[in-house]
């Protein structure tokens, strides 16, 4: 069943039965999405590699269109938003980036204040204190002066969350965003997380990782070549019997001190 916002609200972001191909592909590598996301909820992408999560994203920045259906921002199709305009609204944290310039951790933070800056107008002092926020409390406050190049993949990871925090979005998609952190960084995310969302961030993210999912989700789209196989609250899909069809493996969820566990082998 889709996932709509309570009392007929408009959902912030949804997808119309979309389906999608890549140029020269010879199938669809999304078929029928069709879910809807509420405000001020935290939806999980859950599902194998190549299941279609990270297209799911692009497709919602309208970075790529489908070849059926439509996706909505606040009930306004996405093509029909201006650039500048989804991205005051939009912020993507991606998997990994490659900094084509040695920028500083500052000046490459910045560059999320580009959807609020006139053309060619350099940040101001403003912008700096936006991005300086952004930092802190992605634990990155005295790397201001450091070069991107030389971080870690998990610090990198955290300054391209800095980046999109830049950008003051509205919806925030994540891209596999505990990937590449270790436990310590895995629980400031989550903290991270659960902050914008209690100062009205929508948050999406994908995960191949259902103990991410069953910390931090209160919604759930589970995916499996490139089909949304079940949608709905946590609560309700978080099963055993829907991780283990999801992952054709004996998964196991249990409730464990009021919160659940998922376990696999």
């Amino acid at each position: 069943m889709p996932m709509t916002a309570p009392n007929n609200a408009v959902p912030l972001l949804a997808f119309h039965d979309v389906s999608f191909a890549y140029p020269g592909g010879d199938h669809e590598v999304s078929r029928h999405l069709d879910f809807a996301i509420e405000p001020g909820s935290v939806t999980a992408v859950l599902g194998p590699n190549g299941a279609g999560k990270t297209t799911m994203l692009h497709l919602a920045l309208g970075w790529l269109q489908p070849h059926t259906g439509q996706v909505a921002y606040e009930a306004k199709p996405v093509n029909a938003w201006g650039r500048r305009d989804l991205g005051r609204q939009m912020a993507l944290v991606p998997q990994r980036e490659n900094a084509a310039f040695e920028h500083t951790v500052l000046d490459y933070v910045l560059l999320g204040r580009t959807p609020h800056l006139d053309p060619l107008a350099m940040p101001g002092e403003a912008d700096v204190v936006v991005a300086l926020e952004a930092m802190a409390r992605c634990g990155l406050a005295t790397y201001t002066e450091r070069a991107v190049n030389c971080l870690s993949g998990g610090e990198q990871q955290l300054v391209l969350l800095a980046r999109a925090l830049t950008q003051e979005p509205r919806l925030l998609l994540l891209d596999e965003p505990f990937s590449h952190l270790d436990l310590a960084n895995k629980s400031r995310l989550l903290r991270v997380i659960r902050s914008l969302v209690e100062h009205g961030v929508t948050i999406m993210l994908t995960t191949h990782e259902p103990e991410i999912a069953a910390a931090i989700a209160t919604h759930l789209i589970l995916m499996r070549e490139g089909q949304v196989r079940q949608t709905g609250p946590a609560r309700e899909v978080l099963t055993s019997q829907h991780l283990s069809a999801l992952y054709g493996i004996d998964v196991r969820v249990q409730e464990v001190d009021g919160s659940k566990v998922v376990l696999w082998c």
